[in-house]
Formats: structure tokens, sequence, C-alpha cells
């Protein structure tokens, strides 16, 4: 297979839309005592694309059973620094990611959820 090629291919797609996004992470840290210190890390700027996918996905909330139709998706080219919890600001809304696979590394996909 030739990486090369389809990540020329996942870079133009990005450039269609891109969207500019400042992860802040969350990162744990042993206190040396026992505990556990939580800081969050903000990282560099990073170009992605983020778009509406129509998919069908049960959510279960208090016995009661949703369907979504849409869902947000973000592409990233293979060597974005991004992870599953991470959070960014996207169109004034705040974005978690809430699953992240890496395909062949050639790109990242990311499936996200609108947290406030």
């Amino acid at each position: 297979m030739n990486k090369k090629y389809y990540r020329e291919f996942i870079r133009k797609l990005i450039n269609q839309d891109p969207a500019e996004i400042t992860i802040t992470r969350k990162t744990v840290t042993d206190d040396g005592f026992g505990g556990k210190i939580e800081e969050g890390v903000t990282l560099e700027p990073q170009t992605v694309r983020i778009y509406n996918k129509k998919s069908h996905r049960e959510i279960i909330l208090d016995a009661s059973i949703t369907v979504a139709s849409n869902m947000l998706k973000l592409l990233a080219m293979y060597d974005a620094d991004i992870q599953e919890g991470d959070t960014f600001a996207h169109d004034g809304k705040t974005v978690r990611v809430t699953f992240i696979n890496d395909y062949f590394g050639i790109c990242k996909q990311a499936e996200l959820e609108v947290i406030g």
C-alpha cells in the first residue's frame, strides 16, 4: 500500500474545509504522597476537518433509548497529537473526543461529543 499517496489525499480533504483547533488535555501525575495532581495542558494548534456524519447510534439514558442521526466527526493527519478525552472549542461549543481510530498510519478519525 502506498501510504504517501493516501496521506496526500487526506491532506487535500482536510484542506477543503479546515478547522484550526487547540486541544486541552488533562494529565494526571503522582504527587509523591499517594495522591494525584490533575493538570490541564494546552497543545499547539492543529489543522483538522470537522464534519457531520450520518450514522445511527443508540444512547441509553435513564431506561429510554435515543437514536442519534447525525454525529460530529473529526479527520486528522496520521501524526496529529489527539487522544480520547481531549477537549477543544469549535463553533462556540466545547467538544470532547470520545473515540479515535488510527487508519493504518494514514490518518486518524475521531468521534466527537458536544459537552458545553
